[in-house]
């Protein structure tokens, strides 16, 4: 049954016979797609000046104090890209400047603007996964996947440091 260009198809969730090497892909257009919605939240709340990879850094830094090397690391960010990045939400007012010295070594902090736009940010996330696995059965799918993605994480980095190590 054909559907109209109006409603929307029923959603694939079970893998196909051998396109598991998709997941990648899948996981890049999740990552596009939640930087959308990223997007469309910060314009919602007037703060459409901050992209939403900055976004992301926003929440990555979260309460805690990093470093801009641990923000590299938790983030993948490029190098240059979160320094660019970063370097914006210091000038925004989200950020609090690093000091003179070691940058890799200096912590970041969110200023309290930086910390209420985190903060919504955070809601948003919250609002988003209680949409999409509401009840038990939903909470049981999002934990079990979660667990997978972190399993596969660790993996692919295992591989990059074996690589790492042999490299040397």
């Amino acid at each position: 049954m054909a559907a109209s260009s109006n409603c929307m198809m029923p959603l694939e969730t079970s893998v196909p016979e051998g396109r598991m090497h998709d997941l990648p892909r899948l996981l890049e257009r999740l990552h596009r797609r939640f930087l959308d919605i990223v997007r469309l939240e910060l314009e919602r709340l007037n703060s459409s000046h901050v992209t939403p990879v900055q976004g992301l850094m926003l929440l990555t830094i979260g309460e805690g104090n990093l470093t801009i090397s641990e923000l590299i690391e938790r983030g993948y960010y490029l190098g240059a890209s979160a320094a660019t990045n970063l370097k914006a939400l210091v000038i925004a007012g989200l950020v609090e400047a690093p000091g003179e010295g070691d940058r890799r070594t200096a912590k970041l902090r969110l200023t309290p603007d930086g910390y209420r736009l985190c903060l919504d940010l955070r809601r948003l996330e919250a609002r988003h996964i209680d949409d999409v696995y509401s009840g038990a059965a939903g909470n049981t799918g999002l934990q079990a996947a979660y667990g997978f993605l972190r399993r596969l994480e660790q993996a692919w980095a295992d591989v990059i440091r074996a690589d790492a190590i042999d490299g040397t």
